[in-house]
C-alpha cells in the first residue's frame, strides 16, 4: 500500500515484523529525544549527581539570556556539567494577580565525587539575581522525570508570543538520542570513544559524519546503520488512544 504523508498517522513495520502508528503532528517527540539525550549522556558518562534548580522571578521578564549568567557561574565553579532546561509561566500569580511571571526548571548532571555544602547552596542562590532558588536532590532519574516537566511546557504559548524557546540543553551528541540498546550496539561495534562519538551526527538510518569531498561539495560516511522499517500503510482520522 502506498503511502500518503499528508496523513496525520501512518504504521510502520519494523525488520522483526513489530509495528508501531506514528503521529507526525506529536511535537513531543522532538523534546523526548532531547530528554532522552541528556539521560544517555549523563549515565554513559558517569554524570550520575543530579539537582533540580526551580528558578522563581519575583518580576515579569522574557528575557531568555538571564539563564546563561547562572549556567556559567555554575560551571566556573563546578568544571564540566551537563543540564536541560524548561520554563513554564506561574499559573497561579497569573491567575491571582494577571501577570504572567516565569520560573525555571532545570536539572543539571555533576561528577559523581561533587559535593553541596550549605556553602554551596548560599552561593548557588547567589547566582540567581532574580529571585528565589531551590534545590532538591534527583534520586532517580529517567527519562518519566525529564518528560512530565517538559509536558506542561508544550502548551505554553511563550515561543509564539515572546518567540523564546521552551526547552533548552547542554551540548550533548545526537547519537545519545536514540535508545540504550541502539547506542549500545554502536559502542559494542565500534571502537570509538564516548568523547568522540559526540561530534557525529544522526539520523533515522544510523550513525555518520559529513566532509567535503574532491568537488566541494558534503558527503556522508555511515559508520553504523540501524534496522530498516519499511512503512506498509496509513491510517487516516485515527485517534490513538491516550498513554
Amino acid at each position: 500500500m502506498s503511502v500518503n504523508y499528508r496523513d496525520r498517522y501512518y504504521v510502520m513495520k519494523s525488520s522483526e515484523g513489530e509495528k508501531i502508528i506514528v503521529d507526525t503532528w506529536d511535537i513531543s517527540r522532538r523534546y523526548r529525544k532531547m530528554a532522552r539525550g541528556f539521560v544517555n549522556c549523563t549515565q554513559f558518562e558517569g554524570f550520575t549527581y543530579y539537582k533540580h534548580f526551580t528558578l522563581t522571578q519575583t518580576v515579569e521578564s522574557f528575557k531568555p539570556r538571564i539563564l546563561n549568567k547562572f549556567l556559567m557561574a555554575l560551571k566556573k565553579r563546578y568544571g564540566k556539567i551537563h543540564y536541560i532546561w524548561c520554563i513554564e509561566v506561574q499559573e497561579e500569580r497569573k491567575l491571582k494577580y494577571g501577570d504572567s511571571v516565569l520560573h525555571w526548571h532545570l536539572v543539571v548532571a555533576f561528577e559523581p565525587d561533587t559535593v553541596f555544602t550549605k556553602e554551596d547552596i548560599l552561593k548557588i542562590q547567589s547566582y540567581w539575581e532574580y529571585g528565589n532558588v531551590d534545590i532538591k536532590p534527583v534520586r532517580k532519574l529517567n527519562l518519566n522525570y525529564i518528560m512530565k516537566y517538559i509536558t506542561k511546557t508544550l502548551n505554553s504559548p511563550l515561543e509564539e508570543l515572546y518567540k523564546m524557546r521552551k526547552i533548552g540543553m547542554s551540548r550533548i551528541g545526537q547519537v545519545f538520542r536514540y535508545s540504550k540498546e541502539r547506542l549500545a550496539d554502536l559502542i559494542k561495534h565500534f571502537s570509538f570513544d564516548l568523547e568522540h562519538l559526540k561530534w557525529f551526527k544522526a539520523n533515522s538510518r544510523g550513525i555518520f559524519y559529513r566532509y567535503r569531498d574532491a568537488f566541494g561539495g558534503w558527503s556522508k560516511d555511515f559508520i553504523f546503520t540501524f534496522p530498516r522499517w519499511n512503512i506498509v500503510g496509513t491510517i487516516s482520522g485515527f485517534e490513538p488512544e491516550p498513554f
